[in-house]
């Protein structure tokens, strides 16, 4: 694996509001920068938003597609944007993970 397709914590800030943790990541989807942002409360996804995508257009996923990490732990398949569906839940599932050890040794 080349450093280029690593994905890159930029931010992780503690929602002092409700007590949720907010993270910025960055990772290459196909050739091409996207940047999430992710707010994890309770293990459970409360935002999901992409903040920069820089593939074309076509590649980018519906908000109805996004709203279903809120509601499961299965998502459904993004037929047409495979690398960008596989790039978004291995970072929301990488984020959820980290949450999840982090907040349980505090």
């Amino acid at each position: 694996m080349t450093d280029r397709h690593v994905s890159k914590l930029i931010l992780r800030y503690k929602n002092p509001c409700d007590k949720s943790y907010i993270y910025v990541d960055s990772h290459i989807v196909r050739t091409l920068n996207e940047t999430l942002l992710i707010e994890i409360k309770d293990k459970k996804v409360k935002l999901l938003d992409i903040a920069s995508f820089m593939e074309p257009k076509e590649y980018l996923p519906p908000k109805a597609w996004l709203n279903q990490f809120y509601q499961s732990e299965k998502v459904d398949a993004l037929t047409g944007a495979t690398l960008t569906q596989n790039a978004i839940k291995s970072t929301v599932l990488k984020y959820k993970s980290i949450d999840s050890i982090l907040n349980d040794q505090s």
